[in-house]
């Protein structure tokens, strides 16, 4: 990938609809588009206060929750970007565990994404096939434990399951479908 990060019609998308930028971050597989490392077709945020009450008054409420916790959701205009109150896994499935998410984000362009180290938490504890690609993708682009902000590296445990990369083979970048 190239270019600006806001050039990414997704993030323009997201940009658009003014939320509060301290009261959001981009969760899921967003933080790997931040950092160049593949791109995506839709955006998982997680809201606290203003931008909650925004994407509520914007968009429409996901019929049955999220998909794995049932809790509301709601899908902003485009349907392409999903506003969660928490996240799925312990701290962030409470009010205060979402301020900390948020305040920790990692900020690019002015947005604020999920540290490394929490998405690969959630690829990790959900285990779907499409999540393994990107926990080879962040082990293949992270230094391990300690060398900077996000850095980290998958667990044993998640490592098991997956066959290393053949030398030279990198990992398919997705290409961005665009809204609906």
């Amino acid at each position: 990938m190239s270019g600006r990060l806001s050039d990414h019609p997704l993030i323009k998308l997201l940009l658009s609809f003014g939320l509060p930028r301290d009261d959001f971050v981009v969760h899921g597989s967003g933080p790997l588009l931040a950092r160049g490392l593949r791109t995506v077709d839709e955006l998982d945020l997680v809201a606290r206060g203003a931008a909650w009450r925004e994407a509520a008054r914007l968009g429409r409420p996901v019929p049955g929750g999220g998909d794995v916790t049932g809790a509301r959701v709601y899908e902003l205009p485009g349907e392409c970007i999903h506003v969660s109150r928490h996240w799925i896994l312990p701290p962030a499935d409470t009010d205060a565990g979402v301020d900390a998410l948020i305040d920790n984000a990692e900020i690019f362009e002015g947005i604020r994404f999920a540290r490394l180290d929490d998405v690969l938490a959630y690829k990790e504890h959900l285990g779907r096939a499409k999540d393994f690609a990107d926990i080879r993708l962040i082990a293949r682009h992270t230094p391990g434990p300690g060398h900077g902000p996000g850095a980290t590296a998958p667990t044993a445990e998640a490592l098991h399951v997956l066959d290393p990369l053949p030398e030279g083979e990198e990992v398919t970048n997705y290409v961005v479908a665009g809204c609906r």
